[in-house]
């Protein structure tokens, strides 16, 4: 059995790190016991290839507030009538302004002018990756599992989606195509 050792209080220490310490040993205890725990959303999604969704999420070229917003969305912890319907603190599930079912890719590219902003998007990615704008995955907001190269043209789809998302769920906005269009000018 492995036993890990927390160096006892000092002088120098603060109680928050020392309790820190003490926490940071308890997980290791833990992760040498029971191996390392999956995240609940790679649970969820387990043939989702997450280390590229995860490696675009911090390669965007886009403030922090925008990166948290991504956060949010990517790992499923954004409150939607869905989630909350799971945790039981809705009784319905469904969007309080069209009805239907209120999942995370409902909020970002289908309800309201979520599906001409998600098509005026997925046209703009279309152009950028010179293909069919019908062949990107609807996903792509929500799991940006791609790589392109030149890293130019990476960094444009992951700028163009993030921003998407960041617009899409703010709830303070009109969130049509036209605002959308002024938002990212």
């Amino acid at each position: 059995m492995d036993m890990s050792y927390v160096l006892p209080y000092t002088a120098a220490d603060t109680h928050r790190a020392f309790k820190q310490r003490i926490y940071d040993a308890l997980m290791r205890m833990d992760e040498v016991k029971n191996g390392t725990p999956e995240q609940r959303i790679v649970q969820k999604y387990p043939t989702t290839t997450w280390r590229c969704i995860w490696t675009n999420r911090y390669a965007a070229p886009v403030t922090e507030m925008v990166k948290s917003a991504c956060f949010a969305a990517i790992h499923d912890i954004v409150p939607t009538k869905d989630r909350l319907a799971v945790m039981r603190l809705t009784n319905t599930s469904s969007c309080a302004r069209c009805g239907e079912p209120n999942s995370i890719q409902h909020t970002i590219t289908e309800c309201m002018e979520g599906r001409l902003i998600r098509t005026w998007t997925r046209e703009k990615l279309g152009m950028i990756l010179r293909m069919d704008p019908r062949h990107i995955p609807p996903d792509w907001p929500i799991r940006p599992a791609f790589q392109y190269w030149p890293p130019q043209r990476q960094a444009a789809l992951l700028w163009i989606i993030a921003h998407l998302v960041y617009y899409r769920l703010q709830s303070n906005r009109r969130l049509s195509l036209k605002d959308f269009m002024e938002f990212l000018r």
